[in-house]
């Protein structure tokens, strides 16, 4: 399904959260709202979370709104970073299909789980 959609091993900007690399098991996982998510959403939180992080992540997810017109919440952030998590571990258990899961912007892993641990541990 989401190896289709890929381009030199990226996906495609449209491309849903749900085709980037997770299973049935994995998207089951998003919460209703973070599954209306595409790679452009993703990268777009990954950008507001460099830029400010420092401000933690009420701001993060203000200005995410503000750029996107998408409410994300800490909650649909984290079921983002548990997704992927169990992705990773799932690809990383099946050295083969790594390559074929490998999403958006980079290689090992899609780029909102970065972000996501980056938001969630703010709170800790």
């Amino acid at each position: 399904m989401a190896a289709s959609r890929q381009s030199n091993g990226m996906y495609p900007t449209d491309a849903p959260i749900h085709e980037m690399g997770l299973d049935a098991a994995e998207a089951a996982m998003l919460t209703d709202n973070a599954k209306k998510l595409t790679k452009r959403e993703l990268i777009i939180l990954q950008d507001t979370t460099n830029q400010y992080r420092s401000q933690g992540e009420t701001k993060v997810l203000q200005v995410f709104d503000e750029r996107t017109g998408l409410h994300l919440n800490l909650g649909d952030v984290t079921s983002i970073a548990h997704a992927f998590t169990d992705a990773a571990k799932r690809r990383n258990a099946a050295p083969a299909a790594a390559a074929a899961d490998a999403c958006c912007c980079c290689t090992c892993c899609p780029c909102c789980s970065c972000t996501a641990s980056v938001v969630i541990s703010a709170t800790r």
